[in-house]
């Protein structure tokens, strides 16, 4: 049987949509199982790495004309996004590079090199906009934001790592 590498992180809750009031019990619970989860040094480390590389570019970036052509300062629609793709992230993956693009965008970089690269830009309505270069093979295209990594997102990272 395959193990989905996405449901490696326990850091992740894929969500509960109930109402019922077991339903919102059990999503109390599974709340104070992923901050128990955070703390942990083995999952907590990598969580802390990512969200203060994203803490870092959300200053670095608050005001617009940063880059002296006119980069808009981060979006924060695009920010937040961008705080639950990283929770999204398997503990097996390797963590990317963060930046900002001069739309205001947060951009995630997997980097084995010039031609091993995978970034995905978070937009402000879930959009998760990607291309890779894997040798002479370029893949791109766009996936939404849910409750874990899209399997294409994963593909292609795993893909610059092959």
């Amino acid at each position: 049987m395959k193990t989905d590498i996405r449901r490696q992180n326990p850091a992740v809750y894929f969500g509960n949509v109930g109402v019922s009031k077991a339903a919102v019990s059990i999503t109390a619970n599974a709340d104070s199982l992923t901050q128990s989860f955070t703390r942990t040094i083995s999952f907590g480390s990598r969580l802390t790495q990512i969200l203060e590389a994203l803490l870092k570019v959300k200053t670095e970036y608050s005001n617009n004309n940063w880059d002296g052509y006119g980069g808009q300062s981060i979006d924060e629609g695009s920010f937040q996004n961008a705080m639950v793709f990283a929770m999204s992230f398997p503990h097996s993956i390797p963590l990317p590079d963060v930046d900002v693009i001069p739309t205001g965008e947060v951009v995630f970089t997997w980097s084995q090199g010039r031609r091993q690269t995978f970034s995905v830009i978070v937009g402000n309505m879930k959009e998760l906009s990607y291309a890779g270069l894997f040798g002479a093979t370029r893949n791109y295209g766009v996936e939404y934001l849910e409750n874990q990594m899209p399997d294409k997102i994963l593909e292609n990272i795993k893909e610059v790592y092959s």
